[in-house]
């Protein structure tokens, strides 16, 4: 087991110290603040002619059909990252041989 968890604490730092993963994770966090910034607009459009706002909550899940939501993008991408990332490490492997 000792041999196991070295292989993966070498892998982990392989990815978290590689520019790809931090360019990729930089990436979602902006499209995650974006999204959380169009949400919240979409949301004061929507309770602008209400006097008492009910069900807020609600409004961060349903969608009008405008834009995408958080979930949906990272759904769609996040399996092509992690493809991505994968065969960047097979590469990375077969350049060093190790």
């Amino acid at each position: 087991m000792p041999g196991i968890l070295t292989i993966f604490r070498k892998e982990m730092e392989d990815h978290f110290s590689s520019t790809r993963f931090l360019l990729i994770s930089a990436l979602i966090v902006m499209v995650g603040v974006i999204i959380a910034a169009m949400v919240g607009m979409g949301i004061q459009e929507e309770t602008k002619g209400l006097a008492k706002p009910t069900l807020l909550f609600l409004l961060l899940f349903t969608s009008t059909g405008k834009l995408f939501s958080f979930v949906q993008f990272i759904g769609f991408f996040g399996p092509l990252i992690g493809i991505i990332l994968g065969f960047d490490s097979i590469n990375r492997e077969r350049v060093s041989r190790t």
